[in-house]
Protein backbone atom coordinates (compact mmCIF):
# COMPACT_ATOMS: atom_id res chain seq x y z
CA UNK A 1 0.00 0.00 0.00
CA UNK A 2 1.27 3.46 -0.83
CA UNK A 3 0.05 6.89 0.11
CA UNK A 4 -0.33 10.46 -1.05
CA UNK A 5 -0.58 13.66 0.94
CA UNK A 6 -4.15 14.91 1.37
CA UNK A 7 -5.21 17.71 3.69
CA UNK A 8 -2.21 17.03 5.90
CA UNK A 9 -2.86 13.30 6.21
CA UNK A 10 -1.75 10.19 4.33
CA UNK A 11 -4.34 8.28 2.31
CA UNK A 12 -3.62 4.74 1.19
CA UNK A 13 -5.60 1.81 -0.12
CA UNK A 14 -5.49 -1.64 1.35
CA UNK A 15 -6.73 -4.93 -0.09
CA UNK A 16 -8.03 -7.54 0.40
CA UNK A 17 -10.35 -7.15 3.40
CA UNK A 18 -10.04 -10.76 4.59
CA UNK A 19 -6.33 -10.43 5.36
CA UNK A 20 -5.47 -6.82 6.09
CA UNK A 21 -8.39 -5.84 8.30
CA UNK A 22 -7.65 -8.94 10.33
CA UNK A 23 -4.02 -7.82 10.42
CA UNK A 24 -5.13 -4.43 11.75
CA UNK A 25 -7.10 -6.06 14.56
CA UNK A 26 -4.19 -8.34 15.43
CA UNK A 27 -1.76 -5.39 15.46
CA UNK A 28 -3.97 -3.53 17.93
CA UNK A 29 -4.29 -6.62 20.13
CA UNK A 30 -0.51 -7.06 20.15
CA UNK A 31 -0.13 -3.49 21.34
CA UNK A 32 -2.28 -4.29 24.35
CA UNK A 33 -5.57 -2.74 23.24
CA UNK A 34 -8.98 -4.23 23.86
CA UNK A 35 -10.60 -3.87 20.44
CA UNK A 36 -14.26 -2.85 20.49
CA UNK A 37 -16.18 -2.91 17.23
CA UNK A 38 -19.56 -3.58 15.60
CA UNK A 39 -21.14 -7.00 15.54
CA UNK A 40 -24.64 -8.44 15.08
CA UNK A 41 -26.52 -9.51 18.21
CA UNK A 42 -30.23 -9.73 19.06
CA UNK A 43 -31.32 -8.29 15.73
CA UNK A 44 -29.16 -5.16 15.97
CA UNK A 45 -25.65 -3.96 15.21
CA UNK A 46 -24.05 -3.40 18.61
CA UNK A 47 -20.55 -2.83 19.96
CA UNK A 48 -18.63 -5.65 21.60
CA UNK A 49 -15.14 -7.05 22.01
CA UNK A 50 -13.64 -7.96 18.64
CA UNK A 51 -10.77 -10.37 18.08
CA UNK A 52 -11.47 -11.34 14.46
CA UNK A 53 -12.74 -9.61 11.32
CA UNK A 54 -15.21 -12.49 11.06
CA UNK A 55 -17.13 -10.95 13.98
CA UNK A 56 -17.93 -7.80 12.00
CA UNK A 57 -21.43 -7.40 10.47
CA UNK A 58 -20.50 -8.58 6.96
CA UNK A 59 -23.42 -8.39 4.54
CA UNK A 60 -25.83 -6.58 6.87
CA UNK A 61 -27.39 -3.14 6.72
CA UNK A 62 -29.93 -1.28 8.81
CA UNK A 63 -33.34 0.26 8.18
CA UNK A 64 -34.36 3.11 10.45
CA UNK A 65 -37.32 5.42 10.72
CA UNK A 66 -39.37 7.00 13.48
CA UNK A 67 -39.94 4.36 16.16
CA UNK A 68 -38.38 1.57 14.13
CA UNK A 69 -34.97 -0.07 13.76
CA UNK A 70 -34.22 -3.27 11.89
CA UNK A 71 -31.61 -5.24 9.98
CA UNK A 72 -31.75 -6.72 6.51
CA UNK A 73 -29.21 -8.50 4.27
CA UNK A 74 -27.13 -6.52 1.79
CA UNK A 75 -26.37 -7.59 -1.74
CA UNK A 76 -22.64 -7.55 -0.98
CA UNK A 77 -20.30 -8.40 1.90
CA UNK A 78 -19.61 -4.87 3.14
CA UNK A 79 -18.34 -4.87 6.70
CA UNK A 80 -19.51 -1.35 7.55
CA UNK A 81 -22.50 -1.04 5.24
CA UNK A 82 -24.88 0.48 7.78
CA UNK A 83 -25.47 3.90 9.37
CA UNK A 84 -25.39 3.74 13.19
CA UNK A 85 -26.70 1.19 15.65
CA UNK A 86 -28.67 1.83 18.86
CA UNK A 87 -25.48 1.99 20.93
CA UNK A 88 -22.80 4.67 20.99
CA UNK A 89 -19.25 4.73 22.32
CA UNK A 90 -20.63 6.42 25.44
CA UNK A 91 -21.40 2.88 26.64
CA UNK A 92 -17.65 2.39 27.12
CA UNK A 93 -16.40 5.87 28.00
CA UNK A 94 -19.31 6.94 30.22
CA UNK A 95 -20.98 3.60 31.03
CA UNK A 96 -24.55 3.25 32.27
CA UNK A 97 -23.61 1.56 35.57
CA UNK A 98 -20.42 2.11 37.54
CA UNK A 99 -19.83 0.85 41.06
CA UNK A 100 -18.24 3.72 42.94
CA UNK A 101 -17.41 1.69 46.03
CA UNK A 102 -18.46 -1.29 48.10
CA UNK A 103 -18.16 -1.89 51.83
CA UNK A 104 -18.58 -4.71 54.33
CA UNK A 105 -19.59 -4.58 57.96
CA UNK A 106 -16.92 -5.91 60.27
CA UNK A 107 -17.87 -5.79 63.90
CA UNK A 108 -19.15 -2.31 64.62
CA UNK A 109 -17.55 -0.62 61.62
CA UNK A 110 -17.66 -0.72 57.83
CA UNK A 111 -14.57 -1.45 55.76
CA UNK A 112 -14.35 0.12 52.30
CA UNK A 113 -13.21 -2.53 49.82
CA UNK A 114 -10.74 -2.04 46.99
CA UNK A 115 -12.77 -0.68 44.07
CA UNK A 116 -11.27 -0.38 40.62
CA UNK A 117 -13.11 1.55 37.88
CA UNK A 118 -10.29 1.67 35.33
CA UNK A 119 -10.64 -0.76 32.39
CA UNK A 120 -8.07 -3.54 32.45
CA UNK A 121 -6.70 -2.52 29.03
CA UNK A 122 -6.83 0.59 26.86
CA UNK A 123 -9.59 0.60 24.31
CA UNK A 124 -9.23 0.59 20.52
CA UNK A 125 -12.52 1.62 18.89
CA UNK A 126 -13.06 0.17 15.41
CA UNK A 127 -15.80 1.63 13.22
CA UNK A 128 -16.34 5.10 14.73
CA UNK A 129 -18.58 7.30 12.56
CA UNK A 130 -18.05 11.04 12.10
CA UNK A 131 -21.10 11.91 14.23
CA UNK A 132 -19.75 9.75 17.05
CA UNK A 133 -16.35 11.43 16.83
CA UNK A 134 -18.20 14.71 17.31
CA UNK A 135 -20.12 13.20 20.25
CA UNK A 136 -16.89 12.07 21.92
CA UNK A 137 -15.53 15.60 21.49
CA UNK A 138 -18.68 16.98 23.13
CA UNK A 139 -18.32 14.65 26.10
CA UNK A 140 -14.62 15.52 26.35
CA UNK A 141 -15.67 19.16 26.70
CA UNK A 142 -18.38 18.43 29.27
CA UNK A 143 -16.59 15.84 31.41
CA UNK A 144 -12.94 16.89 31.04
CA UNK A 145 -12.85 20.48 29.85
CA UNK A 146 -14.49 22.26 32.75
CA UNK A 147 -13.60 23.18 36.33
CA UNK A 148 -14.62 19.74 37.62
CA UNK A 149 -13.43 16.68 35.73
CA UNK A 150 -14.91 13.20 35.80
CA UNK A 151 -12.10 10.83 36.85
CA UNK A 152 -13.98 7.74 35.65
CA UNK A 153 -14.42 9.17 32.16
CA UNK A 154 -10.82 10.40 32.16
CA UNK A 155 -9.44 6.94 32.99
CA UNK A 156 -11.48 5.28 30.24
CA UNK A 157 -10.84 7.99 27.65
CA UNK A 158 -7.08 8.15 28.15
CA UNK A 159 -5.10 6.43 25.39
CA UNK A 160 -8.10 5.31 23.29
CA UNK A 161 -7.05 4.36 19.75
CA UNK A 162 -9.73 5.41 17.26
CA UNK A 163 -10.28 3.76 13.88
CA UNK A 164 -12.96 5.83 12.17
CA UNK A 165 -14.99 4.55 9.24
CA UNK A 166 -16.31 7.08 6.75
CA UNK A 167 -20.02 6.81 5.99
CA UNK A 168 -20.91 5.79 2.45
CA UNK A 169 -24.64 5.57 3.07
CA UNK A 170 -27.16 7.33 5.32
CA UNK A 171 -30.25 6.14 7.14
CA UNK A 172 -33.53 8.04 6.83
CA UNK A 173 -32.92 9.25 10.40
CA UNK A 174 -29.46 10.79 9.83
CA UNK A 175 -29.04 14.57 9.80
CA UNK A 176 -25.35 15.04 10.62
CA UNK A 177 -24.74 17.10 7.47
CA UNK A 178 -27.01 19.88 8.75
CA UNK A 179 -25.25 19.82 12.14
CA UNK A 180 -21.80 20.07 10.54
CA UNK A 181 -20.60 16.85 12.17
CA UNK A 182 -20.49 14.46 9.20
CA UNK A 183 -20.66 12.31 7.23
CA UNK A 184 -16.93 12.86 6.63
CA UNK A 185 -14.63 12.34 9.62
CA UNK A 186 -12.03 15.11 9.54
CA UNK A 187 -10.35 14.94 12.96
CA UNK A 188 -10.29 13.04 16.23
CA UNK A 189 -9.08 9.70 14.83
CA UNK A 190 -5.82 7.76 14.56
CA UNK A 191 -6.89 6.01 11.35
CA UNK A 192 -9.90 6.62 9.10
CA UNK A 193 -11.09 3.98 6.63
CA UNK A 194 -13.38 4.33 3.63
CA UNK A 195 -14.79 1.00 2.49
CA UNK A 196 -14.94 0.44 -1.29
CA UNK A 197 -16.66 -2.41 -3.11
CA UNK A 198 -16.71 -2.55 -6.89
CA UNK A 199 -14.73 -3.57 -9.94
CA UNK A 200 -11.48 -3.16 -8.05
CA UNK A 201 -12.60 -5.63 -5.40
CA UNK A 202 -13.28 -5.19 -1.69
CA UNK A 203 -10.76 -2.72 -0.28
CA UNK A 204 -10.27 0.34 1.90
CA UNK A 205 -8.80 3.80 1.57
CA UNK A 206 -7.00 4.66 4.82
CA UNK A 207 -6.14 8.12 6.14
CA UNK A 208 -3.64 8.66 8.94
CA UNK A 209 -4.65 11.04 11.72
CA UNK A 210 -1.82 10.57 14.24
CA UNK A 211 1.67 9.19 14.70
CA UNK A 212 0.15 6.17 16.44
CA UNK A 213 -2.04 5.59 13.40
CA UNK A 214 0.92 5.82 11.03
CA UNK A 215 2.83 3.31 13.15
CA UNK A 216 -0.02 0.78 13.09
CA UNK A 217 -0.66 1.26 9.37
CA UNK A 218 3.01 0.55 8.64
CA UNK A 219 2.49 -2.99 9.97
CA UNK A 220 -0.19 -3.79 7.39
CA UNK A 221 1.92 -3.87 4.24
CA UNK A 222 -0.34 -1.52 2.32
CA UNK A 223 -0.02 -0.28 -1.28
CA UNK A 224 -0.47 3.24 -2.69
CA UNK A 225 -3.99 4.46 -3.38
CA UNK A 226 -4.63 5.44 -6.97
CA UNK A 227 -6.42 8.56 -8.09
CA UNK A 228 -9.45 6.50 -9.10
CA UNK A 229 -9.70 4.95 -5.64
CA UNK A 230 -9.39 8.31 -3.93
CA UNK A 231 -12.09 9.75 -6.17
CA UNK A 232 -14.28 6.70 -5.50
CA UNK A 233 -13.84 7.21 -1.75
CA UNK A 234 -14.78 10.91 -1.96
CA UNK A 235 -17.81 10.11 -4.10
CA UNK A 236 -19.02 7.51 -1.58
CA UNK A 237 -18.85 9.95 1.34
CA UNK A 238 -20.52 12.72 -0.66
CA UNK A 239 -23.30 10.29 -1.56
CA UNK A 240 -23.99 9.69 2.14
CA UNK A 241 -24.50 13.43 2.60
CA UNK A 242 -26.83 13.73 -0.39
CA UNK A 243 -28.93 10.78 0.85
CA UNK A 244 -29.91 12.58 4.06
CA UNK A 245 -33.56 13.60 3.98
CA UNK A 246 -33.68 15.18 7.45
CA UNK A 247 -32.07 18.41 8.54
CA UNK A 248 -32.16 21.04 11.28
CA UNK A 249 -31.89 24.72 10.49
CA UNK A 250 -29.57 25.74 13.32
CA UNK A 251 -29.55 29.46 12.49
CA UNK A 252 -30.98 31.25 15.54
CA UNK A 253 -32.19 27.98 17.07
CA UNK A 254 -31.16 28.95 20.60
CA UNK A 255 -33.17 32.16 20.52
CA UNK A 256 -36.08 30.39 18.83
CA UNK A 257 -36.39 27.89 21.68
CA UNK A 258 -35.93 30.49 24.42
CA UNK A 259 -38.65 32.68 22.91
CA UNK A 260 -41.22 29.86 22.61
CA UNK A 261 -41.21 28.37 26.06
CA UNK A 262 -45.03 28.18 26.14
CA UNK A 263 -45.64 27.29 22.49
CA UNK A 264 -48.51 24.78 21.97
CA UNK A 265 -46.07 22.52 20.11
CA UNK A 266 -44.76 21.31 23.48
CA UNK A 267 -48.26 20.05 24.40
CA UNK A 268 -48.64 18.38 21.02
CA UNK A 269 -45.43 16.39 21.41
CA UNK A 270 -46.10 15.65 25.09
CA UNK A 271 -49.42 14.05 24.21
CA UNK A 272 -47.52 11.42 22.20
CA UNK A 273 -44.35 11.11 24.30
CA UNK A 274 -43.98 7.99 26.45
CA UNK A 275 -41.35 9.60 28.72
CA UNK A 276 -39.59 6.25 28.36
CA UNK A 277 -36.17 8.02 28.34
CA UNK A 278 -34.97 5.91 25.39
CA UNK A 279 -33.94 9.05 23.49
CA UNK A 280 -31.54 10.08 26.27
CA UNK A 281 -30.25 6.54 26.77
CA UNK A 282 -29.24 6.15 23.10
CA UNK A 283 -28.00 9.75 22.76
CA UNK A 284 -24.19 9.78 22.49
CA UNK A 285 -23.84 13.10 24.33
CA UNK A 286 -26.34 12.96 27.24
CA UNK A 287 -24.32 12.73 30.42
CA UNK A 288 -26.64 13.08 33.44
CA UNK A 289 -26.20 10.53 36.22
CA UNK A 290 -27.66 9.70 39.60
CA UNK A 291 -26.21 7.84 42.58
CA UNK A 292 -27.89 4.84 44.23
CA UNK A 293 -26.95 3.08 47.46
CA UNK A 294 -27.89 -0.58 47.79
CA UNK A 295 -27.46 -3.12 50.57
CA UNK A 296 -27.99 -6.82 50.82
CA UNK A 297 -30.79 -8.22 52.98
CA UNK A 298 -28.47 -8.84 55.94
CA UNK A 299 -27.23 -5.25 55.92
CA UNK A 300 -23.62 -6.45 56.04
CA UNK A 301 -22.69 -5.45 52.47
CA UNK A 302 -23.34 -2.06 50.86
CA UNK A 303 -22.54 -0.60 47.46
CA UNK A 304 -22.80 2.81 45.85
CA UNK A 305 -23.52 2.90 42.11
CA UNK A 306 -23.51 5.69 39.58
CA UNK A 307 -26.18 5.18 36.92
CA UNK A 308 -27.39 7.11 33.90
CA UNK A 309 -30.28 9.45 34.61
CA UNK A 310 -32.58 11.29 32.23
CA UNK A 311 -34.55 14.51 31.78
CA UNK A 312 -37.59 12.22 31.52
CA UNK A 313 -37.34 10.58 34.94
CA UNK A 314 -39.55 11.98 37.68
CA UNK A 315 -36.83 12.34 40.29
CA UNK A 316 -33.76 13.42 38.35
CA UNK A 317 -31.07 14.95 40.58
CA UNK A 318 -32.85 13.87 43.76
CA UNK A 319 -36.27 15.45 43.42
CA UNK A 320 -39.39 15.89 41.32
CA UNK A 321 -38.59 19.17 39.58
CA UNK A 322 -40.67 18.73 36.40
CA UNK A 323 -44.03 17.13 37.03
CA UNK A 324 -45.39 16.94 33.48
CA UNK A 325 -44.34 15.21 30.28
CA UNK A 326 -44.41 18.60 28.60
CA UNK A 327 -41.91 20.06 31.06
CA UNK A 328 -39.57 17.08 30.83
CA UNK A 329 -39.59 17.00 27.01
CA UNK A 330 -39.12 20.77 26.82
CA UNK A 331 -36.14 20.57 29.18
CA UNK A 332 -34.47 17.88 27.05
CA UNK A 333 -34.95 19.69 23.75
CA UNK A 334 -34.12 23.17 25.05
CA UNK A 335 -30.99 21.99 26.85
CA UNK A 336 -29.78 19.95 23.91
CA UNK A 337 -30.18 22.70 21.30
CA UNK A 338 -30.05 25.94 23.29
CA UNK A 339 -28.73 26.12 26.86
CA UNK A 340 -26.02 23.55 26.00
CA UNK A 341 -24.58 26.24 23.72
CA UNK A 342 -24.52 28.68 26.64
CA UNK A 343 -22.86 26.13 28.91
CA UNK A 344 -20.35 24.48 26.62
CA UNK A 345 -20.12 26.59 23.48
CA UNK A 346 -21.58 24.00 21.13
CA UNK A 347 -24.83 22.16 20.45
CA UNK A 348 -25.50 18.98 22.39
CA UNK A 349 -26.82 17.32 19.23
CA UNK A 350 -24.54 15.73 16.61
CA UNK A 351 -27.22 14.59 14.15
CA UNK A 352 -26.71 10.85 14.56
CA UNK A 353 -30.50 10.34 14.59
CA UNK A 354 -30.51 7.61 17.25
CA UNK A 355 -33.26 9.37 19.18
CA UNK A 356 -35.68 9.03 16.26
CA UNK A 357 -35.99 5.23 16.15
CA UNK A 358 -35.09 5.05 19.84
CA UNK A 359 -38.01 7.13 21.03
CA UNK A 360 -40.60 4.42 20.30
CA UNK A 361 -38.66 1.25 19.74
CA UNK A 362 -39.65 -1.48 17.30
CA UNK A 363 -36.97 -4.06 16.62
CA UNK A 364 -37.26 -6.26 13.57
CA UNK A 365 -34.72 -8.79 12.41
CA UNK A 366 -34.44 -10.13 8.87
CA UNK A 367 -32.20 -13.12 8.55
CA UNK A 368 -30.52 -14.07 5.30
CA UNK A 369 -32.83 -17.05 4.93
CA UNK A 370 -35.75 -14.66 4.62
CA UNK A 371 -38.05 -12.50 6.74
CA UNK A 372 -37.76 -13.36 10.41
CA UNK A 373 -38.03 -11.67 13.67
CA UNK A 374 -39.56 -10.42 16.79
CA UNK A 375 -41.39 -7.13 17.17
CA UNK A 376 -41.54 -5.23 20.39
CA UNK A 377 -43.79 -2.28 19.74
CA UNK A 378 -43.93 0.03 22.69
CA UNK A 379 -47.47 1.00 23.50
CA UNK A 380 -48.42 4.43 24.72
CA UNK A 381 -48.36 5.10 28.42
CA UNK A 382 -52.04 5.90 28.29
CA UNK A 383 -52.88 2.42 27.01
CA UNK A 384 -50.59 0.76 29.56
CA UNK A 385 -52.23 2.68 32.39
CA UNK A 386 -55.73 1.97 31.07
CA UNK A 387 -55.06 -1.78 30.96
CA UNK A 388 -53.64 -1.96 34.49
CA UNK A 389 -56.00 -3.81 36.89
CA UNK A 390 -55.83 -0.98 39.41
CA UNK A 391 -57.71 1.30 37.03
CA UNK A 392 -60.34 -1.22 35.91
CA UNK A 393 -63.66 0.52 35.39
CA UNK A 394 -62.21 4.02 35.28
CA UNK A 395 -63.72 6.22 32.57
CA UNK A 396 -61.40 6.81 29.60
CA UNK A 397 -61.50 10.57 30.11
CA UNK A 398 -59.33 10.29 33.23
CA UNK A 399 -56.45 8.49 31.51
CA UNK A 400 -55.55 11.63 29.61
CA UNK A 401 -55.11 13.37 32.98
CA UNK A 402 -53.05 10.55 34.48
CA UNK A 403 -50.62 10.15 31.59
CA UNK A 404 -49.26 13.69 32.03
CA UNK A 405 -47.94 12.63 35.46
CA UNK A 406 -46.50 9.29 34.32
CA UNK A 407 -43.15 7.95 33.15
CA UNK A 408 -41.40 4.61 32.73
CA UNK A 409 -38.85 3.61 35.35
CA UNK A 410 -36.66 0.64 36.32
CA UNK A 411 -35.14 -0.60 39.57
CA UNK A 412 -32.17 -2.94 39.77
CA UNK A 413 -32.41 -6.05 41.87
CA UNK A 414 -31.23 -5.33 45.41
CA UNK A 415 -31.95 -1.61 45.32
CA UNK A 416 -34.34 0.19 47.66
CA UNK A 417 -37.11 2.05 45.85
CA UNK A 418 -37.93 4.03 48.97
CA UNK A 419 -37.37 3.81 52.72
CA UNK A 420 -39.58 4.42 55.72
CA UNK A 421 -39.70 8.09 56.68
CA UNK A 422 -38.57 9.30 53.27
CA UNK A 423 -40.55 11.85 51.26
CA UNK A 424 -43.42 10.15 49.42
CA UNK A 425 -44.16 11.86 46.14
CA UNK A 426 -44.97 9.03 43.74
CA UNK A 427 -46.52 5.61 43.35
CA UNK A 428 -45.81 2.79 40.92
CA UNK A 429 -47.75 0.45 38.66
CA UNK A 430 -45.56 -2.65 38.60
CA UNK A 431 -45.21 -4.07 35.08
CA UNK A 432 -42.58 -6.76 35.73
CA UNK A 433 -40.42 -7.95 38.61
CA UNK A 434 -40.91 -8.30 42.35
CA UNK A 435 -40.83 -5.81 45.20
CA UNK A 436 -40.78 -6.64 48.92
CA UNK A 437 -42.45 -4.34 51.46
CA UNK A 438 -40.51 -4.41 54.71
CA UNK A 439 -40.83 -3.07 58.24
CA UNK A 440 -38.19 -3.05 60.93
CA UNK A 441 -38.74 -4.27 64.47
CA UNK A 442 -36.30 -4.02 67.41
CA UNK A 443 -33.74 -6.86 67.48
CA UNK A 444 -35.13 -8.38 64.31
CA UNK A 445 -34.07 -8.52 60.72
CA UNK A 446 -36.38 -6.70 58.26
CA UNK A 447 -39.87 -8.24 58.27
CA UNK A 448 -41.36 -8.73 54.82
CA UNK A 449 -45.03 -7.92 55.10
CA UNK A 450 -45.88 -8.33 51.45
CA UNK A 451 -44.30 -9.15 48.10
CA UNK A 452 -45.72 -7.34 45.09
CA UNK A 453 -45.47 -8.36 41.47
CA UNK A 454 -46.79 -7.67 37.99
CA UNK A 455 -50.14 -5.88 37.94
CA UNK A 456 -49.91 -4.58 41.51
CA UNK A 457 -49.57 -1.11 43.03
CA UNK A 458 -46.63 0.14 45.08
CA UNK A 459 -47.02 3.19 47.32
CA UNK A 460 -50.00 5.00 48.84
CA UNK A 461 -48.31 7.43 51.25
CA UNK A 462 -48.25 10.20 48.63
CA UNK A 463 -52.00 10.63 49.24
CA UNK A 464 -51.99 11.82 52.84
CA UNK A 465 -49.92 14.33 54.82
CA UNK A 466 -47.16 14.34 55.93
CA UNK A 467 -46.40 12.45 52.67
CA UNK A 468 -43.84 10.09 54.17
CA UNK A 469 -43.30 6.41 53.40
CA UNK A 470 -44.60 3.98 56.03
CA UNK A 471 -42.48 1.04 54.85
CA UNK A 472 -39.28 0.13 53.03
CA UNK A 473 -39.70 -1.08 49.44
CA UNK A 474 -36.93 -3.34 48.20
CA UNK A 475 -36.59 -4.64 44.60
CA UNK A 476 -36.18 -8.40 44.95
CA UNK A 477 -35.43 -8.69 41.23
CA UNK A 478 -35.06 -6.29 38.31
CA UNK A 479 -38.35 -4.40 38.21
CA UNK A 480 -40.06 -2.29 35.54
CA UNK A 481 -42.85 0.07 36.50
CA UNK A 482 -44.86 3.12 35.54
CA UNK A 483 -44.16 5.91 38.03
CA UNK A 484 -46.89 8.47 38.68
CA UNK A 485 -45.85 11.74 40.25
CA UNK A 486 -47.79 12.36 43.48
CA UNK A 487 -47.48 16.14 43.48
CA UNK A 488 -48.71 16.27 39.90
CA UNK A 489 -51.68 14.02 40.75
CA UNK A 490 -52.58 15.95 43.90
CA UNK A 491 -52.75 19.13 41.83
CA UNK A 492 -54.98 17.46 39.27
CA UNK A 493 -57.23 16.05 41.98
CA UNK A 494 -57.64 19.54 43.44
CA UNK A 495 -58.79 20.70 40.02
CA UNK A 496 -60.93 17.62 39.32
CA UNK A 497 -62.57 16.24 42.46
CA UNK A 498 -64.11 13.34 40.55
CA UNK A 499 -60.62 12.10 39.68
CA UNK A 500 -59.64 12.45 43.33
CA UNK A 501 -62.65 10.40 44.43
CA UNK A 502 -61.88 7.64 41.92
CA UNK A 503 -58.29 7.41 43.11
CA UNK A 504 -59.27 7.49 46.79
CA UNK A 505 -61.74 4.61 46.30
CA UNK A 506 -59.03 2.45 44.79
CA UNK A 507 -56.28 3.37 47.21
CA UNK A 508 -58.46 2.86 50.28
CA UNK A 509 -58.65 -0.83 49.37
CA UNK A 510 -54.85 -0.96 48.97
CA UNK A 511 -54.34 0.69 52.37
CA UNK A 512 -56.76 -1.72 54.03
CA UNK A 513 -55.02 -4.79 52.61
CA UNK A 514 -51.52 -3.53 53.47
CA UNK A 515 -52.40 -2.66 57.05
CA UNK A 516 -54.03 -6.05 57.55
CA UNK A 517 -50.91 -7.77 56.19
CA UNK A 518 -48.73 -5.70 58.53
CA UNK A 519 -50.90 -6.60 61.53
CA UNK A 520 -50.68 -10.31 60.77
CA UNK A 521 -46.90 -10.12 60.41
CA UNK A 522 -46.51 -8.30 63.73
CA UNK A 523 -48.77 -10.79 65.48
CA UNK A 524 -46.61 -13.59 64.10
CA UNK A 525 -43.44 -11.90 65.38
CA UNK A 526 -44.57 -10.95 68.86
CA UNK A 527 -47.21 -13.57 69.74
CA UNK A 528 -44.74 -16.27 70.73
CA UNK A 529 -41.63 -15.54 72.83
Amino acid sequence: MSHRSDQGGSRTAQSPRSTQLQTLIEALLRKGYEVIGPTVRDGAIVFDRIESAAQLPAGWTDEQEAGRYGLKPRQDQALFGYAVGPQSWKNYLHPADVRLWSAERQGGTFRILNNETRPKRRYAFLGVRACDLAAIAVQDRVLLGDKYQDPIYQERREGVFVVAVQCNQAASTCFCASMGTGPRARAGFDLALTELIGQGGHRFVAEVGSDRGREVLAELGTVPAGEAELQHADTAVNAAASQQVRSIDTAGIKELLYQNFDHPRWDNVASRCLTCANCTMVCPTCFCTTVEDVTDVSGDHAERWRRWDSCFTLNIHGGSVRTSTKARYRQWMTHKLASWIDQFGTSGCVGCGRCIPGARWELTSLRKSGPYGRKAIMETLERIIAEHPFFAGLESYYFGLLVGCASNTRFAAGSYIFKEGGEANEFYLIRAGKVALEVFAPQHKPIIISTLGEGEILGWSWLLPPYQWRFHAHAVEDTRAIALDGKCLRNKCEQNHDLGYELLKRFSQIVDRRLEATLLQLVDVYAVR
